[in-house]
């Protein structure tokens, strides 16, 4: 089953259709329902206390903080002892362009953290 360009299915409609064994078109891709479940109940689990995490995330323009849910796990991590060093680098989202995206301010952030560590 595919969804049509401009479709309007909600999340709990394709939820059920995943659930029943459909498996899903999704950007061109199948989405097939065990590997759905996998990632529904994936969890980001803190890394040991003591360990230091640079914790960079791409937002469409300078100034954004993290995502809420994000700041709620950076905030986890520090209290259980994760040494977190936390920003936003300002860049444009290229896992979702179908062409070759650079991001090159989360390039250099990302140096820069391997050279402080």
């Amino acid at each position: 089953a595919s969804l049509a360009a401009g479709g309007k299915e909600t999340t709990g409609a394709l939820r059920a259709r995943l659930e029943a064994g459909e498996a899903l078109e999704v950007a061109g891709y199948a989405l097939a329902p065990a590997l759905a479940a996998a990632l529904a109940g994936a969890r980001l689990e803190p890394p040991a206390p003591g360990t230091r995490v640079d914790w960079l995330e791409l937002v469409p323009e300078p100034g954004r903080g993290l995502l809420p849910a994000s700041a709620k796990a950076v905030e986890v991590w520090r209290t259980g002892g994760v040494a977190v060093r936390a920003g936003t680098v300002a860049g444009d989202a290229f896992w979702t362009a179908q062409e070759i995206v650079e991001a090159p301010a989360l390039i250099a952030a990302s140096l820069e953290a391997l050279e402080a560590a």
